[in-house]
C-alpha cells in the first residue's frame, strides 16, 4: 500500500515513533489504551510493507514532516515520567 493511504491517527503515532517513543510512552502522552498502539504500529507496518516500526518511520519522513507542519506539531511532546 502506498504511504498516502496512512489516516492522521497513523501518522500521529509515527511521529511519536521517530522521536524514540516507546508504544507505553505513545499510549500514555495521547491517552490511549496500549493495546490500541500496539495494534496501530502493527496495521501501519503492514500497509507500508515494513518489517518494523522503524523502517516505516524512514519509508515515511517526508509525510511525518508534513503532518506535523499541519498539525501544528512545533515541539515533540515531552516523554512521561
Amino acid at each position: 500500500m502506498h504511504p498516502d493511504h496512512l489516516t492522521d491517527a497513523d501518522l500521529e503515532v509515527l511521529s511519536y515513533c521517530a522521536d524514540g517513543f516507546t508504544s507505553h510512552e505513545i499510549a500514555k502522552s495521547t491517552h490511549k489504551e496500549l493495546s490500541t498502539i500496539k495494534s496501530r504500529k502493527s496495521r501501519i507496518t503492514r500497509k507500508l510493507g515494513a518489517r518494523n516500526i522503524a523502517e516505516a518511520v524512514y519509508m515515511t519522513v517526508g509525510l511525518i514532516s508534513e503532518w506535523r507542519e499541519k498539525n501544528d506539531w512545533v515541539d515533540t511532546p515531552r516523554k512521561p515520567s
